[in-house]
């Protein structure tokens, strides 16, 4: 969407996504159970973390 007049108007998005993190839901719960055990990390604090971000 452009402003009438606009002098810069954005013609193209690019889109962009490291790894298919970005945009992602913060990785299934299998993912991050496998990252807490590998990373020897509370598994069940990275669940409730993961809940109040995923709303």
């Amino acid at each position: 969407m452009t402003r009438k007049n606009d002098p810069n108007p954005i013609s193209t998005l690019f889109y962009l996504d490291i790894g298919g993190v970005l945009l992602s839901n913060g990785w299934a719960h299998e993912s991050r159970k496998f990252a807490a055990d590998f990373f020897e990390l509370n598994y069940n604090e990275i669940q409730e973390r993961h809940k109040r971000i995923i709303l």
